[in-house]
């Protein structure tokens, strides 16, 4: 009997679709802009740069942060930033804060080129025809958000490669 090989494991959409936008350099959709937006207001701008509120799950608030000297830092200061939290959130209260060092989403800011390095491929505009096939190949997506995700992604990959072969078109 030969061996058995392990089965592949079935990733969730949303760890898929972030690590192909990671992979494809493509900007990360925020999931709850009002959560950010709270989190920024009760801990500050210093804090904020360094975190970023991840989910509120029942009671918990699960937080990443950029390094382990940060989720030392901020072990010592969750009850105060609870309470603050608390005062803009509004919806339940959150009781406990998860920290954990994780990756930071990009800031909006954009990269500098280093010195020397490539030029970056002039933009490819999309015709009629593109766009059409493209709102055609995602109509049967139901989910509204997962629809514009993946019509960017593909408007990207297709500039991207429409710079690449050098037509344009």
């Amino acid at each position: 009997m030969g061996k058995r090989t392990a089965k592949p494991r079935l990733q969730p959409l949303g760890e898929v679709l972030h690590g192909f936008l990671k992979k494809k350099g493509l900007p990360q959709v925020v999931g709850d802009r009002r959560l950010k937006e709270v989190w920024d207001q009760a801990v500050g701008p210093q804090v904020a740069a360094q975190t970023f509120p991840d989910r509120v799950r029942g009671d918990t608030l699960f937080v990443r942060v950029s390094s382990s000297v940060w989720l030392h830092q901020l072990q010592f200061l969750k009850d105060e930033i609870r309470e603050k939290f608390n005062q803009f959130w509004g919806a339940g209260p959150v009781q406990n804060i998860r920290l954990h060092v994780g990756e930071m989403p990009p800031s909006g800011a954009k990269k500098k080129r280093p010195e020397g390095g490539p030029e970056p491929p002039p933009a490819v505009p999309l015709g009629a025809r593109d766009r059409e096939r493209i709102a055609e190949a995602v109509s049967p997506v139901k989910d509204e958000e997962l629809r514009r995700v993946i019509q960017r992604a593909m408007e990207a990959e297709l500039r991207r490669r429409r710079s690449l072969d050098g037509t344009g078109r």
